[in-house]
């Protein structure tokens, strides 16, 4: 189980990097980290990969609702905080 875990905060860690990254780019455009419609598509993927995996989706989907806006919160901040380019 602690293995599983480590490698579950690896993977977070991982995401995160990618979060920041997607905040530099949308900095530069709307500078808004939510997008609802990119939230339902990842939604469908999340439940068809629960499926295909054997994972219940009563495990699945809200682990990753909460990973998902504790993203989105993360990036508006990071966005927010970055220097205005000039």
């Amino acid at each position: 189980m602690d293995r599983v875990n480590d490698d579950i905060l690896r993977l977070l860690a991982e995401r995160s990097a990618y979060v920041k990254r997607a905040g530099d780019l949308k900095s530069k455009t709307s500078g808004v980290a939510d997008d609802r419609q990119r939230v339902a598509d990842q939604e469908r993927k999340i439940i068809d990969k629960s499926m295909e995996l054997g994972l219940p989706i009563e495990i699945g989907l809200p682990a990753f609702k909460v990973i998902m806006e504790t993203s989105i919160q993360f990036q508006q901040q990071y966005i927010d905080h970055l220097p205005l380019e000039g």
